[in-house]
């Protein structure tokens, strides 16, 4: 039987902010004890998996971080002032989480996208 592996599951969110395509938010689902063999038809979060939310604060946006709860029913929501806030708290995310497995719907888009942000803020 083969091990339960550490998964991290991302979505980047961007929009396009005065001309520049910016992160504005990056959803994950970090789950501790994926098995290769189970059978994920069924329920697929439990409760040692961890749902995140990591939102930028936007101009013209009043919200904090309860009513984002609530909107996309998610209770781990972290706002951040900026966009190089959000991407580093996503890298430490990614480093303190160690994955065995990173998953991403358009993973390649994701990546490049974030990878440009991160030498556009340097």
């Amino acid at each position: 039987s083969p091990p339960n592996l550490k998964l991290l599951s991302f979505s980047g969110h961007f929009a396009n902010i005065s001309g520049t395509k910016e992160l504005i938010s990056i959803s994950c689902i970090i789950k501790n004890s994926y098995n290769l063999n189970h059978d994920y038809n069924e329920d697929i979060l439990n409760e040692n998996d961890n749902v995140l939310l990591i939102c930028r604060k936007m101009k013209n946006f009043n919200y904090n971080s309860e009513n984002v709860k609530k909107t996309v029913n998610c209770q781990n929501v972290i706002l951040v002032p900026n966009e190089n806030t959000l991407i580093n708290i996503f890298i430490q995310k990614i480093s303190n989480t160690d994955p065995d497995i990173i998953i991403s719907h358009n993973l390649y888009n994701n990546l490049e996208n974030i990878l440009g942000r991160i030498s556009k803020l340097k």
